[in-house]
């Protein structure tokens, strides 16, 4: 075979095998009623207009999320019990995850660099990621109030819901190292250290995406006209 015709041959196949593995992000939800201490219906939950807010499957941001305020539910620092830190830890069992999302606002809250909040990723081989999350960047007060931070970056955290009567749900996006590749997510730890009337954070949903190979047939179809017409033409060229 002709030197030439077998390098469009190899560098073909690898198109084709490269179109044939194109990624998909496949999401787990984690149903909130497995962490929830709080309804946003009782009368001291600091909601001032919980019926305003959306509650159960929803796709929010692009992602979907499980029971979200289902009845009410929802985790909150503030009331959980005991002295800092004031810890939600979700148990989880998802291999290769790759991004977390989580649904996520502050009572009250404070402009960094300090920051009185974190998460935690952790795996099942020693895998491990920490973030601290910023007040003005990466979380902010519910509710609209010019006394605590109104801003996030529009970036890894976005706004997904807004009432129109000042308050609001935003959405953070962590992107896991790639030590989480080959390993499964096991924990995730929702880390508090404010106080009342400083900031306590409250975690309404959690999802998780592990990037997945999937076959796209039509534009394996396209290429692989590409490639005959290809084919063709250097045929003819070298006879």
């Amino acid at each position: 075979m002709n030197a030439q015709l077998r390098q469009v041959l190899a560098a073909v196949g690898l198109l084709c095998y490269a179109t044939l593995h194109t990624s998909a992000v496949v999401y787990t939800p984690v149903d909130n009623s497995s962490y929830a201490n709080k309804s946003i219906f009782d009368g001291d939950s600091l909601f001032i207009n919980p019926a305003t807010y959306p509650s159960g499957d929803l796709t929010l941001g692009g992602v979907p999320f499980e029971n979200v305020f289902q009845r009410g539910a929802f985790w909150s620092a503030h009331f959980a019990p005991g002295v800092n830190p004031r810890v939600l830890e979700v148990s989880v069992s998802v291999f290769g995850a790759t991004e977390v999302h989580s649904l996520m606002n502050t009572y009250w809250g404070q402009f960094g660099p300090s920051s009185y909040a974190a998460v935690e990723f952790v795996g099942s081989d020693g895998a491990f990621y920490h973030q601290d999350l910023i007040g003005g960047v990466d979380l902010r007060d519910y509710n609209q109030n010019p006394s605590y931070p109104n801003t996030i970056n529009g970036t890894t955290t976005t706004e997904v819901f807004n009432n129109s009567i000042g308050q609001r749900l935003d959405k953070q996006f962590f992107d896991l190292p790639a030590s989480f590749a080959d390993e499964t997510l096991t924990t995730i730890r929702f880390i508090d250290n404010g106080a009342a009337d400083v900031q306590r954070i409250f975690v309404a949903g959690i999802t998780v995406g592990a990037t997945q190979g999937v076959p796209d047939g039509g534009a394996t179809l396209a290429l692989m006209g590409v490639a005959v017409g290809a084919l063709i033409t250097l045929r003819r060229r070298i006879r």
